[in-house]
């Protein structure tokens, strides 16, 4: 089971997240076309209307939020928890009761995951 898994994951860990970037690199600029403060994050070569908070998917990893993640191949869903938020690429890095550890992208993975509390 655990080896069918790690077969499935395939190319989706080689960016495995496991990099410590920082994530809280937002700073303000004032954008002069626009004639208001803009937010930049070099980390991520982005801008932004409003400072990013990511505030739920801190909460769901402050409370270990309890997941199942569907796996197609194997056609059942493992147990797991959020352990870990990681912003500079949005993904969460998800903790299987087995031991197993998967990075999920948020805007990919969405679909395969469901509250399991």
């Amino acid at each position: 089971m655990r080896r069918t898994r790690m077969r499935q994951r395939g190319a989706a860990d080689q960016d495995s997240a496991s990099d410590e970037p920082s994530e809280d690199d937002w700073e303000p600029f004032w954008d002069e076309a626009a004639g208001a403060q803009r937010w930049y994050s070099a980390a991520r070569d982005a801008t932004s209307l409003r400072r990013p908070q990511w505030a739920l998917e801190r909460r769901l990893v402050a409370e270990q939020a309890p997941v199942l993640v569907y796996w197609p191949l194997s056609r059942r869903s493992f147990q797991g928890r959020f352990v870990r938020w990681v912003p500079s690429k949005l993904k969460f890095k998800v903790e299987y009761d087995d031991g197993d550890v998967e990075y999920l992208a948020a805007h990919q993975d969405h679909k395969r995951v469901q509250a399991a509390g």
